[in-house]
Formats: structure tokens, sequence, C-alpha cells
């Protein structure tokens, strides 16, 4: 089983080319909340991670396979907005915030260092879920730029605060390090999800 803390939609994908390269093995997509990641991996019940997680106990194994930008995305209607956004105006707009992952924690450490605060109005579960309520609402949200698939009825735009690119890591229990089975595995996901090229434009940082 691969767990997924905060899935997104490249992590499904390549799922989904696993059962195409090896028709022969079943995978198993299993979200789980990011406390029980180690306890997974060490019980079994997982063989693999994928997240965004900080380093992990002794025992549990890591290896990075991208970098990915946060930036701030707004309803494509937004009275305000277009196409950027200060750290003014992200302080006194209602904001959609995302309980996994670690944007949140960034964005109020952040704001904290500037003296500034900001007003959430809900919280959902999944980046995905943060996106369409931005594209049907006033709310503005934090989100890594690879988990906005469709731009429809949304702008993207360079996040204002300056906080730290997502890490995406694979983690693994020592136990299956040398399992050939999970090494295959974990070279598969390295070859489909490290990105060959930046395809994902980043918006120009409005000047305050």
């Amino acid at each position: 089983a691969i767990a997924v803390p905060a899935m997104k939609a490249c992590r499904m994908k390549s799922c989904a080319k696993i059962s195409v390269s090896a028709p022969g093995i079943t995978i198993e997509a299993i979200q789980i909340p990011r406390e029980q990641v180690v306890e997974s991996l060490q019980g079994g019940s997982a063989d693999i991670a994928i997240s965004h997680l900080a380093s992990l106990r002794a025992g549990i194994y890591q290896e990075p396979l991208f970098d990915d930008s946060y930036c701030c995305v707004a309803s494509a209607k937004h009275p305000v907005l277009r196409g950027s956004i200060s750290a003014q105006q992200f302080a006194g707009a209602k904001h959609v915030a995302i309980a996994s992952g670690n944007a949140e924690a960034l964005v109020e450490r952040t704001l904290s260092k500037k003296r500034l605060t900001r007003d959430v109005a809900l919280v959902v579960t999944q980046y995905h879920i943060a996106i369409e309520v931005v594209r049907a609402t006033r709310l503005i949200a934090t989100v890594p730029l690879r988990s906005v698939r469709s731009r429809t009825g949304v702008q993207v735009m360079a996040h204002p605060l300056s906080i730290p690119k997502a890490q995406i890591r694979v983690f693994w229990h020592r136990r299956v390090h040398n399992d050939p089975a999970n090494q295959w595995l974990r070279k598969f996901l390295r070859e489909t999800l490290v990105p060959k090229h930046e395809t994902v434009p980043i918006p120009e940082k409005k000047s305050e």
C-alpha cells in the first residue's frame, strides 16, 4: 500500500501508471492522517509514504522527489484581486485553510513575524477541495503550485509571503530497505514523479 497523507492528482496518476507497467501487482493508495505515517510504515500496513512531512524518527528512510512552490489562488471573478496580491491584501482577505500539509503552519508563522493576522472562514481537508471553494467564492487559499490542475475560473498568483517550498519526499521503513519489490516501487516513483522540466509557470510577485 502507498500511504498518501496529502493526496494529489499526480500521485494518483502514478498509481495508475504502476498498474500498467506491472499488471501482475496490486497497488492500494490509502489516505491516512500525518500522525499515523510512522505507525503505518512500522506496522507494515503501508509499504511507502509520499508526502511533504518533516524528517521522521530513526528507522524510517527518506528520499526527496521534488520541490513545489506555494502560490495563492483566488476566483477569476474576485472583485478586488487581478492577477497579483500584496501581503496586506492577503492578510485582509478571507481564507479557506487546508487541514493537511504544512502550508497553514508556514503562513501563520510568517504572518506572525510580520505582526499580521488573517481571517480563516473555512477549513477543508485537501488542496483540491480548497481550489473548488475558491473558484466559487471570494475566499483565497495557499496551495502548492502543482496542485492547481486546472486554471479555469481561478487566478494563480505569486504568494506575497516568503514561505519555503514544499519538499515532497518518499518514506519507507528500514525493514523493507533492501526488499526488491520496494526498491522497484521507489525507483518507479522517482522516474514518474520527479519532473524533468518545470512546466508550471510561477507568477510574478506583487511589489508592496
